[in-house]
């Protein structure tokens, strides 16, 4: 059985571009198409599990007030082909962010993050970027499974096949901006 190798075209910002390098290094991975071949990869049921269940919230509230003074950005691939636009990865630091552990947001579609006080301007823009399959950012309000509101600076980029006009993934990242 032959081979078949297909090419995939993305662009990622600078930021993005560390995210991922960062991810590759802490795991160990050759080549930044490795580690994108790797998130592309994983699927909702081998996802790495890495937020102890047994977390208390002081450990919570300490990890939450370095990102807030890190202000370090986040990282999520959502299936653009699958039902709904499930996400099928997160970093650590999205986890530590949201307050869930990987395995509750894997397979959901990030809008469950929101709230009542989410501007419904900004989940219109959010959605007709992800409908037309181009890269947007916007402001938007999400809670914490806490309940706690924060402000966060989304931006979601497509990934396309060669020869493909639809989107296969949406690569995201976060950051926090501060409590709402």
């Amino acid at each position: 059985m032959a081979n078949r190798s297909s090419r995939i075209q993305i662009s990622l910002s600078e930021e993005e571009t560390g995210l991922i390098d960062d991810w590759r290094f802490q795991n160990r991975i050759p080549s930044r198409a490795a580690a994108i071949r790797e998130l592309i990869g994983r699927s909702i049921d081998s996802a790495p599990l890495r937020q102890d269940a047994n977390v208390s919230s002081r450990d919570i509230g300490v990890r939450n007030s370095a990102l807030q003074r890190e202000g370090r950005p986040t990282f999520s691939v959502c299936d653009a082909r699958a039902p709904d636009t499930p996400l099928i990865y997160v970093s650590q630091a999205f986890c530590d962010m949201c307050e869930y552990r990987a395995d509750e947001m894997l397979g959901r579609n990030c809008r469950f993050l929101q709230g009542p006080m989410t501007r419904k301007s900004a989940k219109e823009e959010l959605r007709a970027g992800i409908e037309n399959a181009a890269p947007v950012e916007v402001e938007l309000v999400n809670y914490r499974k806490s309940g706690v509101p924060y402000l966060v600076s989304v931006r979601v980029e497509p990934v396309f096949m060669p020869e493909d006009d639809r989107p296969m993934l949406f690569v995201g990242t976060q950051r926090y901006r501060g409590e709402a």
